[in-house]
C-alpha cells in the first residue's frame, strides 16, 4: 500500500468481512528525512499464516484526513522447489 500519511491505521479483511491483519503507522516527521509512505504485507494473517489467494479489503483511517477503503486482489503462487 502506498501513498500513507505518517499516522494511520490499515486493517485488512477478507472479501466477506472476515479480519486479516492490522498494521498502525506512527511516523513522526524529523526536518529534512523523508518518510517511507508505503507498508508492505508479507501476506499472512495475524497467527502467520499464509492468506490464500483473492480479493481483499484495505480500511485505511487517518486522523483528521478521513478513511478510505480499497480493493486488492492476489493469486498465490504454487511453490516451486526446484528453484533452491
Amino acid at each position: 500500500v502506498t501513498n500513507l500519511p505518517a499516522k494511520c491505521t490499515v486493517t485488512i479483511y477478507s472479501l466477506d468481512g472476515k479480519f486479516i491483519r492490522q498494521y498502525r503507522r506512527d511516523e513522526v516527521y524529523a526536518p529534512y528525512q523523508q518518510i517511507a509512505p508505503d507498508l508492505e504485507w508479507d501476506l499472512k494473517n495475524n497467527k502467520g499464516i499464509p492468506v490464500a489467494s483473492g480479493v481483499y479489503l484495505f480500511q485505511i483511517q487517518a486522523p483528521g484526513l478521513g478513511e478510505r477503503t480499497i480493493k486488492w486482489f492476489g493469486i498465490a503462487r504454487q511453490f516451486d522447489p526446484s528453484g533452491l
